[in-house]
């Protein structure tokens, strides 16, 4: 048998070997109610955590050094535009608000 794994490189070339799969299927995410009166401190705290990501990899980014392979910017710079992503950065504070509950992470 045989599995195929598709993907984006990471860096240059094409590389042959090994793979082993340690686990099938999807984890399960335990959801927590939010209390209605929660709901606005809950969506501060995931907007805050946003922020400092999008902070964290713009000091990353900024710190790259010169000789680094171009590769290494371009996927700080593919992280950052996920956080500005619709449904990534908003749409859970929609759920929140509408759903009432929050992922584990608590």
């Amino acid at each position: 048998m045989s599995i195929v794994l598709h993907g984006v490189a990471a860096g240059k070339g094409i590389a042959v070997g090994c793979a082993h799969l340690i686990a099938r299927g999807t984890e399960e995410v335990p959801q927590y109610d939010v209390a209605q009166a929660d709901t606005d401190a809950e969506a501060e705290r995931f907007d805050a955590a946003v922020k400092a990501t999008r902070k964290e990899l713009e000091q990353l980014r900024s710190a790259i050094p010169e000789n680094a392979p171009t590769e290494l910017g371009a996927f700080i710079s593919l992280h950052l535009m996920l956080l500005t992503d619709v449904t990534l950065s908003r749409e859970p504070v929609d759920i929140l608000r509408e759903q009432k509950s929050t992922p584990s992470g608590h």
